[in-house]
């Protein structure tokens, strides 16, 4: 997987997703932004184990990512109205140092919203 930039180890307790966004770009569009701590490793990530209510990505799905490293952005084919609420389940991913995402699964995602998560301990 391509990607730019200049990654940096940066030392941390936990590897985890900080947020996810979801917004309607454009009508049949349903788009993800999902932000991390620290910059993931791009070839840790196994494009087909992630699910978005139960389901796989299409094959066609494309990745990209900020220049840190610290957003990944994927968009799929959305009906308007289909659901309130969103699943999305994320593969294991690694960060630069090694660590393993935290947490992998988050339910009651909603369509254009921001949804914020802290580290649980």
């Amino acid at each position: 997987m391509p990607y730019h930039g200049m990654r940096m180890l940066r030392t941390a307790e936990a590897f985890y997703i900080t947020s996810v966004t979801t917004t309607v770009p454009e009508d049949g569009v349903l788009q993800f932004d999902i932000e991390f701590n620290v910059p993931c490793n791009p070839r840790s990530i196994d494009i087909s184990a992630f699910t978005v209510d139960g389901k796989s990505l299409p094959p066609d799905t494309t990745f990209k990512f900020n220049k840190a490293g610290t957003i990944l952005r994927f968009a799929i084919p959305y009906t308007a109205g289909k659901t309130t609420q969103l699943t999305l389940d994320v593969p294991q991913i690694q960060s630069f140092n090694g660590r393993i995402l935290y947490r992998r699964h988050f339910s009651n995602l909603m369509c254009s919203h921001m949804h914020q998560f802290l580290l649980e301990k």
